[in-house]
């Protein structure tokens, strides 16, 4: 966040050229950087980074959580719903899907 936060493009571009590398020691690595895409307001590039992240697993509410946020910011509430939904099948407790469901209606 602070290399986008400072337009240190250079050291992002790095961190992507290496993130399939990155990913396989870790597979939260693409959760990770779309992440920062997201609160950074690179949506197209958090999608990207979404669908990599998918491939890896699809039983992270955290990653349906991120995802749900990122069809609020496309406007996209059912999509979004259906996301919050999601990490709350995985994880019923997970309270930020329950607040942000509860804010949807």
């Amino acid at each position: 966040t602070l290399y986008l936060r400072y337009e240190l493009i250079d050291y992002v571009q790095k961190i992507i050229d290496v993130s399939d590398f990155l990913a396989e020691v870790n597979p939260e690595t693409n959760k990770l950087i779309s992440k920062t895409f997201l609160y950074n307001n690179y949506l197209d590039y958090a999608k990207e980074y979404f669908k990599r992240a998918f491939e890896y697993t699809d039983q992270d509410a955290e990653l349906y959580y991120l995802s749900g946020l990122y069809y609020l910011k496309k406007n996209e509430i059912s999509d979004a719903k259906n996301s919050f939904k999601k990490a709350l099948s995985l994880n019923d407790n997970y309270i930020p899907a329950k607040i942000r469901l509860e804010e949807l209606g």
